[in-house]
């Protein structure tokens, strides 16, 4: 199902009225970050092995 969230924070980082996909639990062995969220972003990149997230 598609939802939409109010307020999504990882971190310092906050962005508001996020959509996303609402999976079953065992659809995933991970959490995902999708482009709603990361597009939001003033950059977002792996570094050194790491996700780096800059709002």
């Amino acid at each position: 199902a598609v939802v939409t969230v109010d307020h999504l924070q990882i971190g310092k980082i906050s962005v508001d009225n996020v959509q996303a996909m609402v999976l079953d639990d065992r659809a995933l062995q991970t959490n995902l970050i999708g482009m709603s969220f990361l597009q939001r972003l003033q950059k977002y990149q792996v570094q050194d092995g790491a996700l780096l997230l800059v709002q």
